[in-house]
């Protein structure tokens, strides 16, 4: 986006151009006497210098133009976009058209414009189904998704592939008629006749709009994948209308699938996933076919090499997140309302959606989506939540513990977890102690003196960690209390605040003084580790999206 000043810099630009392109086309056709002459002092010297800056100043004029009518005023974001794309959009275009004879530079010229107009077109396009979908609300209607300038451009963008597509294949099987015609068996690029030359250009080009149709296509089933989504958060909200629009009495009854909100489309990052690989593949498909076509191999090595790549991390990461979502549902276990019920630290809130993960109606039906699934770690999420979250990321999103591990399976709940939540209330003492022993081995340990402080430990992602050799003066510090732990007392709990190295703010703790252990454990809820790190999450999020 330019500023006024750049603007007025441009301004000054273009009219020293054209000025300048005035004054060599006037100076070369009063010193010829023919059109060939004329062209002959154009295309030499200092004339063909003013010439291409004068082409190229033209062209982004004439991109600006078309830009501004198919899209209007572009977002900064698609200006990064553009410039982050364009130099390699340009580099490989040069080095594609550069293998072809000097004698078709017109029309290598226009062939590479056109696709590079339409490159950046295409970018532009995909940024708009962004800009689309975060317009969507609740006042959102049908006719607003399919009545914009998003889908005029997306339908345009088709005709327009098509046609240069069929173009250029009927005029390269024109021109390959003739070669035949003539008795030329084959194509071979670098010593061909013209005509050759000629049909191995529109094939390549054709090649090229093959591969931004296949982009649309793309954009297409994304599209569709959008509005259908939509197309359900509709559905839900005409099937479950909100409290205010119905009875109390209407308002005890719940949808058969018992969802108080509609949390998208279930697999939907793993649609987008097998979109991405089958038009990657197909893309792939036609950069090996024009390798073979065009004998180019040294050329498109880097495209076909890149290709390839993406495709195997892309199925490779599909086929992840397929078997991670089956080990979700069979190897999880499915918490009842009486496993919840009796944990003491259980919020009835899937910390997800914010919905309830039981629901205290007696009479609601639970969908599968909502089955409350316990996490190695000891956390509990819905299922369909669950799954949202692991195709992204592969931790709990509470405490940020793997979930899986190198070899794809679900971890079992090791004695660290499982300290991280209270042990049951019939659980006898020696039981609390023997985990303990075993913390000492598998938690974090932090060896403080008597006189250092407590709120000097930072915040880490490893909970719950150990504080050996407390002394009395600490245990003042934290609980204000000076009595020796009496002899007919096991343990005390002392509640305190620990301060977050990071963001200095203060987060509720407490810590567990057993008489008969020298190591003291300390545990942050993670609830609060969250609201202290806010936007340590939300990266991490939208790193993951």
């Amino acid at each position: 986006m330019l500023t006024a000043i750049h603007k007025r810099e441009f301004l000054i630009f273009t009219a020293i151009t054209y000025v300048l392109t005035i004054y060599c086309v006037i100076s070369a056709c009063q010193s010829s006497v023919s059109f060939l002459q004329i062209a002959l002092k154009l295309s030499e010297g200092f004339n063909i210098l003013i010439i291409t800056v004068f082409t190229l100043l033209n062209s982004t004029l004439l991109w600006q133009f078309l830009t501004s009518m198919l899209f209007g005023e572009l977002r900064i974001i698609e200006h990064e976009h553009i410039f982050e794309r364009l130099p390699f959009a340009v580099i490989n275009t040069i080095f594609m058209f550069s293998t072809f004879n000097e004698k078709y530079f017109f029309t290598l010229a226009t062939c590479a414009l056109v696709l590079l107009y339409m490159k950046v077109f295409h970018w532009i396009l995909r940024d708009r189904l962004d800009l689309l979908l975060q317009g969507i609300n609740e006042d959102t209607r049908w006719k607003d998704l399919l009545v914009n300038r998003y889908i005029c451009n997306l339908l345009l963008l088709v005709v327009i592939d098509s046609y240069v597509i069929s173009f250029c294949v009927s005029t390269a099987y024109n021109i390959a008629s003739s070669i035949f015609t003539a008795g030329t068996n084959s194509i071979v690029l670098g010593g061909g006749s013209p005509l050759t030359q000629r049909a191995l250009i529109y094939i390549m080009q054709a090649m090229e709009f093959t591969n931004l149709m296949i982009d649309l296509v793309n954009l297409i089933l994304n599209t569709g994948l959008q509005f259908y989504e939509f197309h359900l958060s509709r559905k839900f909200s005409q099937n479950n209308p909100t409290f205010n629009s119905i009875s109390a009495e209407d308002a005890d009854t719940e949808s058969e699938d018992g969802d108080s909100q509609f949390n998208g489309l279930e697999g939907k990052f793993m649609y987008e996933k097998l979109i991405d690989v089958v038009t990657r593949f197909l893309q792939t498909l036609v950069h090996v076919v024009m390798a073979m076509v065009l004998n180019l191999p040294l050329m498109l090595v880097k495209d076909i090499f890149v290709d390839v790549w993406v495709l195997y991390m892309n199925s490779k990461s599909l086929l992840a997140i397929w078997k991670n979502s089956k080990q979700l549902d069979t190897k999880l276990p499915t918490m009842t309302s009486d496993d919840l019920n009796n944990d003491p630290n259980f919020d009835n809130v899937c910390i997800v959606c914010m919905d309830e993960l039981v629901s205290e109606n007696p009479h609601h039906h639970q969908s599968d989506g909502k089955k409350p699934k316990k996490l190695p770690c000891g956390h509990v999420l819905h299922l369909s939540c669950l799954k949202n979250w692991m195709e992204r990321s592969q931790t709990c999103p509470i405490c940020r513990l793997p979930v899986f591990d190198e070899n794809g399976e679900i971890l079992a709940p090791s004695s660290a977890n499982v300290s991280q939540t209270n042990l049951n209330p019939g659980e006898n003492p020696d039981q609390r102690d023997e985990a303990d022993d075993e913390l000492e081995d598998d938690t974090s340990i932090a060896d403080l003196p008597i006189t250092d402080n407590i709120s000097a430990i930072p915040l880490t992602s490893d909970y719950p960690f150990s504080i050996r050799n407390v002394g009395q003066e600490v245990c003042k510090e934290l609980g204000g209390t000076s009595e020796e732990m009496t002899h007919d007392v096991d343990e005390e709990i002392l509640e305190f605040e620990i301060e977050d190295s990071t963001t200095g703010r203060a987060l509720p703790a407490r810590m567990t003084i057993k008489k008969r252990s020298h190591t003291n454990k300390v545990s942050v809820p993670s609830e609060s580790i969250i609201a202290s790190h806010p936007e340590q999450d939300n990266n991490e999020k939208m790193h993951n999206m």
